[in-house]
């Protein structure tokens, strides 16, 4: 790498990481403060809550990642602009496209971080998260690697789950109800069972109790001590279906989106949109970084006040438009490739557009 190439990088990336910190340390001052009351009313608040904060900042560094590369490029290059660099540096016979692939690859390869991030970081960092949340709600001492209250539905064999608790580290379950219905929607079958253990193939309850409904006699009951049954579904499934979409990895969504192909499209639309939005979410810091360089090149001599206010609009603009789309998506009004990449290729284009304009 060349001395340009690395003195544009470390001119990106210094007003970057202040953004990074600066955007940080907001968003927990300020959850902290609508928080503040749970916490004080648990033991040891203060370690908890570090804990907490810690565990959240992987999936706040993902959300305002692109919008620093926006800032931080807006700024940086307008700074050089203002101080005649950028003027300098063409007149050496520097092209356009040299002083701009230096920030470009260096948004590609934060992209990159921002998708192993989601698939390594954020979803084990969630998990645990979620544990401790609900170890804050219930006020106990120690925090239990349990998940409770899960129900699940299963269209393609008409059956409903109801899951007491969940336990994540012997993939056991306490408290069994399964619910089968014909298909007129009428109550069938319902087993209930003490426990289930996941033996790798299948699930083996204990103390199981079955009642069968018939429209024209009274129901009959069995019991049995120990029985092996195949519910259609895994462990991971009873996690992901207590977790929210954004702390499951792109692995487990495809898997899950594979078992459902059976399950009506309302049902499948919002893991075909989460599915998406791994990919264009990262690709939003390639976006940023073509917009903040086509705007900041145009900057001229207006500075850092101007470079933050296109920020803030541009940034604003596009995580409402994004956010909008995406909840198109979710209820079936756009398909759901569209509503997530839609507005990635408006700007991604626009930006793309002003700098073949500029060079």
């Amino acid at each position: 790498m060349r001395i340009i190439e690395r003195y544009l990088i470390r001119r990106f990336l210094s007003p970057f990481l202040y953004c990074l910190a600066a955007f940080s340390l907001l968003f927990v001052i300020g959850d902290l403060f609508e928080n503040l009351d749970t916490f004080l009313g648990i033991p040891r608040w203060g370690a908890v809550a570090v804990k907490y904060y810690i565990l959240l900042i992987p999936t706040v560094l993902t959300m305002i990642t692109a919008f620093a590369v926006l800032l931080a490029l807006l700024y940086s290059l307008g700074q050089m602009q203002r101080h005649n660099e950028i003027t300098a540096m063409m007149a050496g016979g520097v092209s356009f496209g040299r002083i701009a692939s230096p920030v470009l690859a260096a948004s590609l390869v934060l992209s990159l971080l921002v998708f192993g991030s989601n698939e390594i970081i954020v979803p084990r960092a969630t998990e645990e998260m979620e544990l401790l949340r609900n170890y804050q709600l219930r006020g106990e001492h120690h925090l239990r690697r349990h998940l409770r209250d899960i129900a699940l539905p299963h269209p393609p064999t008409n059956r409903s789950y109801y899951f007491e608790s969940f336990d994540l580290r012997d993939e056991t379950i306490q408290g069994v109800n399964i619910y089968q219905t014909d298909e007129s929607g009428r109550l069938a079958k319902k087993i209930t069972a003490e426990t289930a253990a996941w033996t790798g193939k299948d699930w083996r309850l204990e103390n199981v109790r079955v009642q069968e409904f018939h429209p024209d006699r009274l129901p009959t009951v069995s019991r049995t001590e120990s029985r092996t049954v195949e519910l259609g579904i895994r462990p991971p499934d009873l996690r992901t279906g207590h977790q929210e979409l954004a702390g499951i990895g792109l692995g487990e969504l495809r898997r899950q989106l594979r078992t459902r192909q059976d399950f009506p499209d309302a049902a499948l639309r919002p893991l075909r949109v989460e599915i998406h939005q791994r990919f264009a979410l990262p690709m939003a810091c390639v976006i940023m970084g073509l917009i903040g360089v086509a705007f900041g090149l145009k900057l001229g001599r207006a500075g850092m006040l101007a470079g933050m206010g296109i920020s803030l609009a541009l940034g604003f603009l596009y995580y409402v438009l994004y956010s909008f789309l995406t909840a198109l998506g979710r209820q079936g009004m756009l398909p759901p490739w569209l509503s997530v990449w839609a507005v990635n290729l408006a700007f991604g284009t626009a930006g793309i557009v002003i700098m073949a304009r500029r060079s």
